[in-house]
């Protein structure tokens, strides 16, 4: 399998983990990142509407979709944030990355040194306002139950409100969100749950612990996983290998004997273990699954309704999912498994989530340059570009060829 064709389902592998959290909770401290810059900035970006007309004339060397109003921006090796008029609000000053604004704070990175490199000068993290004032270093930008994971100097984890207050001072060695009002934490080499005082409410003693969804949560002692409730007692027996899921619409993903299928909160199975991957997040009741290395849709009720047929698939958005025949075979189904865009030939197949439907629309390749289809596969904005991102808040990123200085 190429590269190319693995990467929606790493995507989705990734998303899962995000969306419903798995056993092996991730650390507080931030890792490392690859750093993008386009050294010959030979690509000047800038915002088109929906009939392909510049409302941000471009003239930064990249750029993000616009979240909460604000679209992080590059110009040259600093990232900032611009308005709807393309002025930067907050100033370029990020020299590693700038996340989406979410909920009024976004998550950026720099380094000490202010080049980007990463080797030898240590990478700073925090999220900041909408005024680009530092809420708090070292933070999560995911935030449940009014608050967020952040770590302290001694790389231990605690949690902080949105103001950068700290609620839960930073004493465990591992911890995920709060839901249901409880966060699973890691103290002395074992997971327990805590409230959102602080206290523990479900003493440490699981090897790995996960969120609660459903008034249930994945919990394991050993090498098996099972499911407890709120007293900390196991109501589905560990009985599963590591790692298990959290419930996302009323079902858990769990693996037995290299196989995945879902169980309900009885712990009876809605699907038998028969998958080669875990079922993707639901995204809009419908969950990818891999079965002798094709791929194929689930639904909410946990029938196949896609068979399992293509080579590769992204998630639905706008009620569409991406999918291929092969590396660079490209179409559209509907939640009915029915091919609406027969799938094509296309130039340049890499960039897949940029492909995905938003407000009606998706970017499409046509003799190697980037354009916008509607529903029916037809171009409302001719390939002209060489670069373009999904639309959001009623305009997308695009990019034209910089242009070259004259001898």
């Amino acid at each position: 399998m190429k590269n190319g064709l693995s990467r929606l389902k790493v995507r989705l592998t990734c998303l899962a983990a995000i969306c419903i959290g798995t056993l092996f909770i991730g650390s507080c401290v931030s890792g490392q990142r690859s750093v993008y810059v386009d050294q010959n900035n030979s690509l000047l970006f800038g915002f088109i509407d929906k009939t392909g007309a510049f409302r941000i004339t471009p003239r930064f060397q990249e750029t993000k979709p616009f979240s909460d109003g604000l679209a992080a921006a590059r110009k040259g090796n600093k990232w900032g944030y611009i308005d709807k008029s393309g002025e930067f609000i907050i100033k370029p000053r990020f020299d590693v990355s700038a996340d989406d604004f979410k909920s009024g704070l976004a998550y950026v990175t720099w380094t000490e040194k202010g080049d980007g490199v990463l080797t030898g000068s240590p990478e700073r993290n925090a999220l900041i306002d909408k005024t680009g004032k530092v809420v708090v270093e070292r933070a999560r930008n995911t935030f449940s139950g009014g608050m967020t994971l952040f770590y302290g100097d001694d790389q231990k984890c605690g949690f902080v409100d949105s103001s950068g207050k700290v609620m839960v001072k930073p004493e465990f060695e591992d911890a995920d969100d709060f839901s249901d009002n409880l966060a699973p934490v890691k103290i002395d080499g074992k997971y327990g749950y805590i409230n959102t005082d602080g206290n523990f409410v479900i003493p440490p003693k699981f090897t790995h612990a996960g969120r609660f969804s459903s008034g249930l949560a994945a919990a394991a002692e050993g090498d098996k996983c099972g499911y407890i409730d709120k007293h900390g007692k196991f109501v589905i027996p560990p009985k599963f290998e590591l790692p298990c899921q959290a419930f996302e619409g009323g079902l858990a993903s769990v693996e037995v004997k290299g196989k995945w299928g879902l169980i309900n909160p009885k712990g009876e199975y809605v699907v038998s273990p028969q998958f080669e991957m875990s079922p993707s997040c639901s995204f809009e009741g419908m969950r990818s699954v891999v079965r002798e290395g094709k791929t194929g849709f689930i639904n909410s009720a946990g029938q196949l309704v896609v068979p399992c047929r293509y080579a590769d698939a992204g998630m639905f958005s706008d009620g569409m999912a991406l999918v291929k025949t092969d590396y660079n075979t490209i179409g559209y189904i509907d939640k009915t498994g029915r091919e609406v865009i027969k799938p094509s030939r296309q130039e340049d197949s890499s960039d897949d989530l940029s492909r995905e439907f938003h407000e009606g629309l998706a970017a499409s390749t046509k003799d190697g340059k980037w354009g916008y289809i509607d529903k029916t596969g037809k171009y409302v904005v001719e390939p002209i570009f060489s670069s373009a991102q999904p639309f959001a808040e009623g305009l997308a990123p695009v990019a034209i060829p910089a242009e070259k200085p004259r001898p």
